[in-house]
Formats: C-alpha cells, sequence, structure tokens
C-alpha cells in the first residue's frame, strides 16, 4: 500500500481499482481515497490452516527440487516429516488439497467485479494471498506480484500458486526468478524495490519543505 503501485495505476489509467488490506489500514486508506471514485476499499479475509492446507504447502515445497537444494530457506512451513506423511503427500493429489483453499467471498467477488488483474502483496508467499491467489488461479485470472525482499526468492520457499508476472528489484533477482521459479525475462520485470518508494517521498516533500523556506 505505501509502493508508488496503487497511485501509479490510478494516474496513468482510467482503471477501478479494487485494494483489499488488513482490517486496521482500512480508515487509512478510505480517507486518503475518499475523493477517488476508481477505488474501494474491502477487508482481507483472514486464511484459515488446516491438515489439508498444510499438507498442500509441504507437496508444492517438495515440488520444487531446485528451491530444495538452496542453504537458506527458512519458509515457515519447512519441517522434517515421517515416511508416512511423505507416502500420503506422494499419494493424495494436488487438485484435492487444493479445495481446501476454496474462499467463497473472494469468489463471489470475483465473478461480481470480474477483475482484468489482481495484484497480490507477496507471489503467494503470505497466508493472506492464499485465498485470493488460489480464486484468481481458478477464474483464469492474471495475476502480478512484487517481490517483497531481496532474498524471497530463495528463502521463502515456492510460489504456492501460479502468478502470471513478478516485479523483481534487480538483475539478480530476475535471474533467480528464472533459474528456481521457471520465469522468463518476459514476465519477470525489472522494477527497482517499490516498499522503497515511501522514502522517496519523504525525501521530495522534505526537499519541497527546505526549498519553500529558503
Amino acid at each position: 500500500i505505501d509502493t508508488g503501485i496503487v497511485d501509479n495505476i490510478l494516474n496513468t489509467t482510467n482503471s477501478n481499482l479494487h485494494i483489499f488490506t488488513i482490517e486496521s489500514l482500512v480508515y487509512k486508506l478510505e480517507e486518503k481515497y475518499k475523493d477517488d471514485n476508481n477505488v474501494y476499499i474491502y477487508t482481507l479475509v483472514q486464511f484459515k490452516s488446516n491438515i489439508f492446507t498444510k499438507m498442500y504447502l509441504k507437496k508444492k515445497q517438495l515440488s520444487n527440487i531446485k528451491l530444495a537444494g538452496t542453504l537458506n530457506i527458512k519458509s515457515e512451513n519447512q519441517k522434517d516429516i515421517s515416511i508416512v506423511k511423505k507416502f500420503l503427500l506422494k499419494i493424495i493429489p494436488f487438485s484435492f488439497l487444493e479445495s481446501y483453499f476454496i474462499s467463497m467471498y473472494y469468489r463471489n467477488l470475483i465473478s461480481k467485479l470480474t477483475p482484468d488483474l489482481i495484484i497480490l502483496s507477496t507471489p503467494s508467499q503470505k497466508p493472506l494471498d492464499y485465498y485470493l491467489a488460489y480464486e484468481a488461479n481458478r477464474a483464469n485470472i492474471k495475476v502480478v506480484s512484487p517481490v517483497y525482499s531481496w532474498d524471497n526468492l530463495t528463502a521463502k520457499g515456492p510460489f504456492y500458486f501460479d502468478i502470471n508476472y513478478l516485479i523483481v528489484w534487480n538483475k539478480i533477482m530476475q535471474e533467480e526468478a528464472i533459474h528456481y521459479h521457471g520465469y522468463t525475462s518476459s514476465n519477470c520485470f525489472i522494477a527497482g524495490v517499490p516498499v522503497f518508494d515511501i522514502y522517496t517521498s519523504m525525501l521530495d516533500k522534505e526537499k519541497e519543505e527546505k526549498e519553500g523556506f529558503f
């Protein structure tokens, strides 16, 4: 939300923007965009974990051989598992486990709004993104996401759902996305560091205040 992504979309397109955010930020965003008729604010649905969603996440992790071989993987779901669990993960299909990520709240909204594109805060690496990512994939809607931090492509495990377009900080991260996650230069874009946009705004404001003073 503090990146320039939202404002850039509003300033360069005539799109309607539907923002899903945590409850504590709803009022702040409603105030910020209260005069913009193209912006709509919603509260994110909290993810509810269970044994089947955990099995799905683990199965996804184990399916990425390249990433499983990295030395710095520290995903929240990365734990040693028993032989029995490994067997169950092998025989239970993804299609069955995926059904536990259904969110009728998002499904109904997607059906009503028919979005052209969904932008996530992470490439389905955080629980708050799971439901929306799943429903977007189910509805065949294109998904784009920035990579939040410099080490997330190698330290946070695989993407749990399909992310069509990825936004990375630099060439090194683009190469990691290509090597570990199967992207190409045509669907992984270098755009700097979106999460640092807020600091640029603060510096610009400070510069304007100093120039006005003198």
